[in-house]
């Protein structure tokens, strides 16, 4: 990866998370779980839109299957879907659909991830250790992954300021793209070949001093010249 480049496409946010590609749109999606933001970037374009959700936190945006600008999100223990016309800081409409965990011993449990695969299919663990960070000496502790057309996986890792590639197979540790922030948050394919990585990061859990260290916590990364290829996000089929 000699060629390789990181660059920041965006202004910091709080806790950025959740990278979509939507390969139709050719746009990534990601949010702000914390300030409740869904964004919104065009590369082609290089413009920047974001809509603010009323209520708890927002972990996900996913596009809705054939619908225009309608996306299934999370807002904190519920499932809604959001219209949004990609440009307007307020949402056309939000509905909610399902929500989880309703006991009241749990009502500060909150929705973290979501992804649809290509036949809507729900994936959970197995609990099988595909990668020992410990092992391998890597710092810090695995968050948002994705997987490349040769079927290895790049993990972000939190505290570790640097997404990994590893090879789930036999849980080798291939290589490694370092970030100038700790906290690396998630990963996603996206571009026009699919070959690009975009990764989001935090600007949580540092002290004042480490925030004037690493003053690009928060941003979302462009990181071209990887010279592998992913998978567009999935949207939810209705």
């Amino acid at each position: 990866m000699s060629g390789l480049k990181v660059e920041q496409i965006d202004a910091p946010t709080t806790l950025g998370e959740g990278p979509h590609w939507d390969h139709n749109a050719q746009a990534l999606y990601y949010v702000d779980i914390k300030d409740a933001t869904i964004h919104k970037y065009v590369p082609s374009t290089n413009r920047h839109t974001a809509v603010k959700i009323d209520g708890a936190q927002v972990s996900f945006v996913i596009p809705l299957d054939g619908a225009k600008d309608k996306f299934v999100i999370s807002v904190g223990r519920n499932i809604a879907i959001l219209t949004w016309d990609g440009e307007s800081s307020t949402p056309t409409d939000m509905k909610y659909v399902s929500s989880v965990d309703n006991e009241k011993e749990v009502q500060d449990n909150n929705l973290n991830d979501g992804k649809a695969d290509p036949t809507g299919r729900l994936w959970t663990a197995n609990r099988r250790t595909a990668f020992d960070f410990e092992l391998n000496g890597v710092e810090g502790h695995p968050d948002g992954m994705t997987i490349d057309t040769e079927g290895k996986l790049w993990v972000a890792t939190f505290g570790g300021s640097k997404v990994i590639r590893v090879d789930p197979a036999n849980g080798k540790l291939l290589s490694h793209i370092s970030f100038p922030t700790p906290q690396v948050t998630s990963v996603a394919f996206g571009g026009p070949q699919l070959d690009e990585l975009y990764v989001t990061s935090a600007n949580i859990l540092l002290s004042e001093e480490q925030k004037k260290q690493y003053p690009s916590s928060g941003v979302t990364f462009r990181v071209t010249g990887l010279g592998v290829k992913g998978y567009p996000g999935q949207p939810v089929k209705q």
